[in-house]
């Protein structure tokens, strides 16, 4: 009799564990959700910038930033 209820109480916690694993995904898939349409609206937010205007409002300073690559081993 006890190995009836050992089994029982296995496949209890086991539907359980399944359920919390289920639960867990499903809250991680709404977050995931959420940080992509939030990312989404961020983008959205920015301004259009021009490449031609980006370029020609560089200072003598910066206008080589970006060019050359220093690398030290």
């Amino acid at each position: 009799m006890s190995d009836i209820g050992g089994i029982v109480s296995t496949s209890s916690a086991m539907s359980q564990a399944q359920l919390r694993a289920e639960v867990d995904v499903s809250v991680l898939r709404k977050a995931m959700d959420i940080q992509s349409s939030t990312a989404a609206q961020l983008l959205d937010a920015l301004p259009e910038v021009e490449a031609s205007a980006a370029s020609t409002h560089r200072s003598d300073a910066t206008s080589n930033l970006g060019s050359l690559l220093n690398v030290r081993a």
